[in-house]
C-alpha cells in the first residue's frame, strides 16, 4: 500500500473464520489500513475484540475491503449507510466515530457549516464513556476560565438574552452546602454595581476629603505670630 495517493473512502475488515466485521472510513484509506495492520501484527491494536481474532485465528484469515471511495464531505455520511447496512459487530458503537487525526484534517483550513441536531448527538454518543487522555491541570482551568469570563464580557445585548431565555424553564439540581459557600465567597468578593444615590455621595466624600487636605496644608504655610515680650 506504500507510495499510493491518499484516497478518502469507507473500508471493511473482516475476520473470515468467524464472520467478526468492522466498518470504518478515512480520508487516506491506504495510510490507515497500513496503520491497522501494523498494530495487529505488534499486538497493541486499541480494538481489543479484533485484535483477538487476529491472534486466534491469524492474519490469513483477515480480508480488508474498501467498501467505497467517496469525497471527504460524504466520508462519514457514507461510512454510517455501510454500518447501519452491515452492522459491523467489531464496532464498538453503531454510530461514526472520528478519529482526532482525521477530525484535525477535515477542519484544516475549511469552513463548516452549522451542525445538525443528529450530527450533535451522534458525536455526544461517541464520547460516551471515553475517560481524558491527559487530565486537565490547575493552570488549564484557570486559562479556561479566564477566557470563559473574557467571553461573556464580549457578548452583545442579543446575545446575553438568547443565552438567558436558553436557560429559562430548565431545573438544576439541588446546590450542595459547599457549592453555596463557594458562590457566596465569590459574590462578596465582585465589586457591588454604584446607583445614582451612592455614586452622588461618593463624589461628595470625595469633594470634602479634597477640600479637608488642601485646608491642612494652607495652614501648614501659616507662620505663628510670636508672643509679646514683657
Amino acid at each position: 500500500m506504500e507510495g499510493r495517493i491518499s484516497i478518502a473512502g469507507v473500508y471493511s475488515i473482516c475476520c473470515t473464520s468467524n464472520g467478526a466485521l468492522y466498518v470504518g472510513s478515512s480520508i487516506n484509506l491506504y495510510g490507515r489500513l497500513n496503520r491497522h495492520l501494523q498494530a495487529l501484527r505488534n499486538g497493541d491494536h486499541q480494538n481489543k475484540r479484533m485484535q483477538g481474532c487476529w491472534n486466534k485465528y491469524g492474519e490469513a484469515s483477515f480480508k480488508i475491503e474498501i467498501l467505497t471511495a467517496c469525497h471527504v464531505d460524504k466520508l462519514l455520511e457514507e461510512e454510517q449507510n455501510w454500518i447501519d447496512k452491515l452492522e459491523p459487530c467489531l464496532n464498538g458503537k453503531k454510530i461514526v466515530a472520528i478519529s482526532p487525526e482525521d477530525l484535525s484534517r477535515f477542519t484544516r483550513g475549511t469552513k463548516r457549516g452549522p451542525m445538525s441536531d443528529e450530527a450533535r448527538r451522534n458525536m455526544s454518543l461517541a464520547k460516551l464513556g471515553k475517560p481524558r487522555k491527559t487530565p486537565i491541570t490547575e493552570e488549564a482551568k484557570m486559562r479556561m476560565s479566564e477566557a470563559a469570563k473574557r467571553r461573556g464580557m464580549n457578548m452583545s445585548a442579543e446575545s446575553r438574552r438568547k443565552a438567558a431565555e436558553s436557560r429559562r424553564g430548565k431545573k438544576r439540581g439541588p446546590m450542595s452546602d459547599e457549592t453555596r459557600a463557594k458562590m457566596s465567597e465569590s459574590a462578596k468578593k465582585r465589586p457591588m454595581p454604584f446607583t445614582a444615590e451612592s455614586r452622588r455621595k461618593a463624589a461628595e466624600t470625595k469633594r470634602s476629603k479634597t477640600a479637608l487636605r488642601r485646608l491642612e496644608k494652607e495652614a501648614q504655610l501659616i507662620t505663628p505670630l510670636a508672643e509679646p515680650q514683657s
